[in-house]
């Protein structure tokens, strides 16, 4: 089911996303969970790409990555890996870290509206690629 959402987050569908999400929060999973594993997929992006840009093919840099690709991320991640540019993918991984560190924080009211709130807006931008 993760793998769905992440498919949905990277290629921007709104509607997949919002679906995916909401089936993730139903089942009870925590939102510091699908923060983590989507952390673990953009800092595996910017490995990936950084060995792009050291001129290894993105096949070879994708099957180095640890932990291994899901078979059904690793078009995914090769299509998006040559659409978004590092800083993009910085970005991201800056964004989830504040939603990571921001759900810990004692206070806040509602750890799952600021997770899909901060996955929303990567999935929008995932969308103008």
């Amino acid at each position: 089911m993760r793998t769905l959402l992440s498919l949905a987050l990277l290629t921007g569908q709104i509607e997949a996303f919002e679906r995916d999400y909401a089936r993730l929060r139903h089942e009870g999973i925590q939102p510091i969970t699908v923060i983590r594993q989507l952390l673990t997929l953009f800092k595996n992006m910017q490995i990936a790409k950084a060995q792009m840009q050291a001129g290894l093919p993105a096949g070879q840099a994708i099957a180095q990555l640890r932990p291994p690709v899901h078979y059904k991320m690793k078009p995914v991640i090769t299509r998006q890996l040559n659409l978004w540019r590092p800083e993009q993918i910085n970005q991201s991984i800056d964004r989830l870290m504040q939603a990571e560190i921001q759900t810990k924080s004692a206070g806040f009211a509602d750890p799952a509206t600021l997770t899909g709130q901060i996955l929303l807006g990567i999935c929008l931008r995932a969308r103008h690629f």
